[in-house]
């Protein structure tokens, strides 16, 4: 099968470049011919990192509100041409599309329907709805197959549009073998781990930080070690500062993959607490395959991946209270957090991303022909 990957900045690190990444991978070790196109927009600060697949670089313009002042946007624009012409010189069997920003939805439903392939879309979170917001869904309808990377999300896009109860939700996966081959982090003083965009609006890495705070004397011998960038990153390092915790809040910055698996295994455990509900909490699942317990928000995707006191702990408010008991809950009871990170262990060994592949496999075939 010959199938097209659309998504955005897959050179850089992001939840969504690295399930593509991992997707192309696991379709080409399976004898498919894969290809990726990808926007050239680049988050400030980004780094490229190796990627599978040197991706075809194809703007995917925004559609466009109707306004007073603009009613000539009501009429198809060439918007769709690149992407179009892209899919036609690939001549794939069905594009396969995950690009969260609504406002994009119409020019590649628009571009598959002008080259006469089949479209999977694949819907990651309701955070992106741009200047269109719901209208932006509609095109929607013209897709041969739509999926969702968690019940929660299919949910959330099902009470904003109830035909798209229609999804299938492919929950993610991860690369299980390299958390079990990686060697943990080494260092002399013991650590709780986390790693995210460090963005106030999505994640509480700040209560993540109180937290600690009011943990801290009572565990003098404990690190908090935080990788990620992010336009708060200085805030939050004022934050540690200023509560006299700039020598055990240690930010890493944006770390490799390997370096990240390293990370995972040598903690005590993960902790990231979030303000926005996490469509799925990929990261989550990433820890448990190094055997750690977690700690996350009982919110959006992530209950569908973490069992409350059986692999880890759910915060219900958010508040550095909770989380800084939840923290002494892990700490105060090695052998509980030890068996809760070997359920971990077990339970994300199931989500291998060759699975995650023969999921969106059978996805794929149902909408050949169509």
């Amino acid at each position: 099968m010959r199938i097209l990957l659309v998504c955005t900045q897959y050179r850089f690190i992001g939840g969504i470049a690295e399930t593509i990444d991992n997707l192309a991978r696991e379709l080409l070790n399976l004898g498919h011919d894969v290809q990726v196109v990808a926007t050239p927009y680049v988050m400030p600060g980004a780094e490229p990192v190796p990627r599978t697949l040197e991706p075809i670089v194809v703007r995917i313009p925004a559609k466009k509100p109707v306004t007073w002042r603009h009613p000539e946007r009501i009429f198809p624009s060439g918007a769709h041409r690149h992407l179009a012409r892209a899919i036609g010189e690939f001549r794939p069997d069905v594009v396969s599309c995950h690009v969260n920003a609504w406002d994009r939805i119409p020019t590649v439903v628009r571009a598959c329907r002008v080259a006469r392939v089949p479209l999977v879309y694949s819907l990651y979170d309701r955070f992106a709805p741009g200047n269109l917001g719901t209208r932006a869904l509609m095109p929607l309808k013209f897709a041969c197959a739509i999926t969702t990377i968690s019940a929660s999300t299919r949910r959330d896009f099902e009470q904003l549009a109830p035909w798209l109860s229609r999804a299938t939700v492919i929950i993610l996966g991860v690369d299980v073998a390299a958390a079990r081959a990686a060697v943990p982090l080494r260092r002399e003083r013991p650590y709780i781990f986390c790693a995210a965009r460090l963005e106030l609006r999505g994640k509480a890495i700040d209560v993540l930080i109180s937290a600690f705070g009011a943990i801290a004397s009572d565990h003098p011998e404990l690190d908090l070690l935080i990788a990620g960038s992010g336009p708060d990153a200085d805030e939050l390092k004022k934050q540690a500062a200023l509560a006299g915790l700039a020598e055990r809040v240690l930010f890493l910055g944006t770390v490799s993959r390997e370096e990240l698996w390293k990370l995972y295994k040598g903690a005590l455990f993960y902790a990231m607490p979030s303000r926005r509900p996490e469509g799925l909490g990929l990261i989550f699942l990433e820890s448990m395959a190094c055997g750690r317990p977690v700690i996350g928000s009982a919110s959006g995707g992530t209950p569908e991946i973490v069992t409350h006191g059986e692999t880890g702990l759910l915060l219900k408010r958010n508040e550095p209270a909770e989380l800084a008991d939840a923290m002494r809950t892990m700490l105060d009871d090695g052998e509980a957090r030890e068996a809760m990170g070997r359920r971990g262990l077990e339970f994300a060994s199931r989500f291998t991303w060759s699975a995650v592949a023969e999921s969106y496999l059978k996805v794929y075939r149902s909408c050949l022909g169509r």
